[in-house]
């Protein structure tokens, strides 16, 4: 097998992997899904590089996860941290170590939707997606306004990533929807 096949091969099943760890693998949003993993994340707030590297090290779990020598994830999909993989990786994290539902990805896909709707991306299907509609989206978002939790807003984010988390996590614990 070709390099490049083996590239495409490895990074098919890297994107598969993010979306299942969220369990929305039979979503109607994978050109959504393809622009933030071809979006860079880069943070704005001091400890939201915390995120950037929890997305980074998604790639060392699928190797190990999938058999894969790091080397040849990291040369397929590259270095650095996407947008999908930073929102895929809080998601993990708040479900893993916080919730403690071992297996269950339910926390994590309602925390990955309201991220999307956060950011006002929730409505771009495959069937309306809008592409430079999207882009002005996550620009804002990465410009720093709007939050991935609480709503859209036309704000400045002053507030951290993992504190917008674990809020949300409150307020979900206190309606009910979760227990730890």
């Amino acid at each position: 097998m070709r390099r490049a096949e083996t590239y495409e091969m490895i990074r098919n099943a890297y994107h598969n992997w993010l979306i299942e760890q969220v369990d929305m693998l039979r979503s109607n949003r994978k050109r959504l899904e393809q622009k933030l993993m071809n979006t860079e994340y880069v943070p704005l707030l001091e400890r939201d590089e915390n995120r950037a590297a929890d997305g980074e090290d998604l790639k060392y779990r699928f190797a190990y996860e999938n058999g894969y020598e790091y080397y040849e994830v990291e040369d397929a999909i590259g270095c650095g941290c996407s947008m999908l993989e930073m929102m895929v990786a809080l998601c993990l994290r708040c479900q893993d170590y916080i919730s403690a539902c071992e297996g269950d990805r339910t926390v994590a896909r309602e925390l990955f939707n309201e991220q999307l709707s956060s950011m006002g991306l929730a409505r771009y299907t495959d069937r309306n997606y809008d592409e430079e509609r999207v882009s002005e989206l996550l620009a804002r978002f990465m410009d720093g306004y709007g939050n991935l939790f609480g709503g859209e807003s036309d704000r400045p984010r002053t507030t951290e990533l993992w504190t917008q988390a674990m809020h949300r996590l409150d307020e979900m614990i206190f309606e009910g929807c979760m227990t730890l």
